[in-house]
């Protein structure tokens, strides 16, 4: 499944903002209205994923173990050489030998992740397929150092940057993030500016739409994963009730619509014709028989026409045979 997406990120004065649709699109077909597209990687990093969603899953829940298993021997709660990763056979069995251990991880110890250790990971990932795995990035998070905002593409170019958009409608979400972004934003100006850049994809990209999630990082609060941040109202039952004609009136509407179409319609009537239109002009319901004499009439001379027309081809034919 690919996902036309709009994702974003934006950094602001003490932490930084990320934001993604929840669109999900198999071809033109919509297959879901809630795809979560923002990943968390740790409690201080998350990432927002563009391009295919197993893709996309696969490569972020890599970096997620792997940052894990970094924090572990960060901490040092066991020797390397009794660590009961190095006797798992499988995926599965390191994600459980890895929550295993968790319950003795130091939420203090995990925020001291760096940012830029997730987006090396991510880029070597990439760049080793050489674009084959269809994942495009915007990586964000806080550290010891400050905060960071990084742009990977799918051949595993890297780049840091204060604001970034990417996905189907990144055109048009930077078009908004580059004239509202300025320098010591406020957290809910990045906000309010993640939004309006991620609705202005969503309006103009027909692979992005539904909601929006918003992801905000700071050094203090941690990390806050906002599901439905913005949703599309579309339209409940009240409102499709009210749209409804009344039960009795739809008949009436139609022929009414109807009798409008063929009073207006300006084709020429016969004139052996005339009288019997002019007397039926009278009834109450005049339009209705005057098309169907109308197109009776017109029919035989229609196909005398279309003889005719027949007959000059294939004599023309004939001719340019001859000669």
């Amino acid at each position: 499944m690919k996902t036309g997406t709009t994702i974003a990120g934006v950094v602001f004065e003490g932490g930084v903002v990320l934001g993604a649709d929840t669109r999900a699109t198999g071809g033109k077909t919509v297959c879901d209205r809630n795809c979560d597209k923002i990943h968390i990687l740790a409690s201080n990093i998350a990432c927002c994923g563009a391009g295919t969603s197993a893709d996309a899953v696969r490569i972020t829940e890599g970096a997620r173990l792997a940052l894990l298993r970094m924090a572990r021997e960060m901490q040092a709660c066991l020797p390397s050489s009794r660590s009961p990763l190095l006797q798992c056979q499988s995926r599965a069995d390191e994600e459980r030998a890895l929550a295993s251990c968790d319950s003795g991880l130091d939420e203090v110890q995990r925020k001291h992740l760096r940012v830029g250790a997730a987006a090396l990971l991510l880029k070597r990932h990439l760049f080793r397929y050489q674009g084959t795995v269809s994942a495009a990035l915007v990586l964000g998070g806080v550290d010891v150092i400050g905060e960071h905002i990084y742009q990977i593409h799918e051949g595993g170019s890297l780049a840091e940057v204060e604001f970034t958009a990417m996905g189907s409608g990144s055109l048009a979400a930077l078009s908004v993030l580059e004239r509202g972004y300025r320098e010591n934003l406020t957290e809910q100006e990045a906000k309010e500016l993640v939004l309006e850049g991620i609705a202005a994809g969503i309006d103009n990209d027909l692979g992005s739409g539904s909601n929006i999630d918003l992801c905000v990082i700071t050094a203090e609060r941690g990390l806050e994963h906002h599901r439905g941040a913005w949703t599309d109202p579309g339209l409940d039952d009240d409102d499709i009730a009210a749209r409804e004609l009344p039960e009795g009136s739809r008949g009436s509407e139609n022929d009414n619509k109807m009798g409008q179409v063929q009073h207006t319609d300006a084709r020429p009537i016969p004139r052996g014709d005339r009288e019997g239109v002019a007397k039926r002009a009278q009834s109450p319901h005049p339009a209705a028989p005057a098309t169907a004499s109308v197109s009776r009439s017109r029919v035989p001379s229609i196909a005398r026409a279309l003889h005719r027309s027949l007959v000059l081809l294939r004599s023309s034919d004939a001719l340019v045979l001859c000669k």
